[in-house]
């Protein structure tokens, strides 16, 4: 059989196409899986405006009235209250992440029990 050299070249460059078409495919499969899992959160999310949907109804009415009157005590309680969630979102990581590090006491080890 006679091999044309030019078709041992377009062999080699399919060969190259097939190579790149797998890689890209596989790169655009771990990218679709980045973009679900950065974008899992947005379910609970909306299932929980929809749960809170009257509440907020109900409370948007109120909490602006709150926030126009001066010197309301329930324009006082929010505030507040925004601070500590405030507060609670930066703080609590933080602590998470301290009680995570804390290794057990010897007192806490329990005889006939294997720690890891």
């Amino acid at each position: 059989m006679v091999v044309i050299p030019e078709r041992k070249i377009l062999e080699a460059q399919k060969k190259l196409l097939v190579v790149q078409s797998d890689l890209y495919r596989s790169t655009l499969s771990l990218q679709c899986a980045r973009i679900e899992a950065s974008t899992a959160w947005l379910d609970r999310a909306f299932s929980f405006i929809r749960s809170s949907y009257p509440l907020m109804m109900l409370a948007a009415p109120i909490l602006g009235f709150a926030a126009v009157k001066k010197r309301s005590l329930l324009r006082a309680l929010w505030v507040k209250g925004l601070f500590g969630w405030q507060l609670y979102r930066n703080l609590w990581p933080r602590i998470k992440a301290m009680m995570g590090k804390k290794r057990p006491r010897a007192s806490d080890h329990q005889p006939g029990t294997i720690q890891l």
